[in-house]
């Protein structure tokens, strides 16, 4: 749920040993970015854009590499 301001955020480990977290977002020409909206993305289409599917890849110690693909549906 929503904090308030006069409320403490509450940390909780949910996964121990990540080395590094990358989200990836698709968008309809098929291109690869980092942030979504992409900054050269038009102002006005930048309002209602939605990527075409979202990559999350985690390192894991003593596992690799895990990723996951998602398709939005966009």
């Amino acid at each position: 749920a929503d904090r308030t301001l006069a409320t403490l955020p509450i940390r909780l480990e949910i996964l121990s040993g990540v080395e590094a977290v990358e989200v990836r977002f698709l968008d309809a020409a098929n291109q690869w970015h980092l942030d979504w909206p992409p900054l050269t993305m038009a102002s006005p289409e930048r309002l209602t854009a939605r990527p075409r599917a979202v990559e999350f890849e985690v390192q894991l110690s003593g596992y690799g590499t895990l990723w996951r693909l998602i398709e939005t549906g966009a």
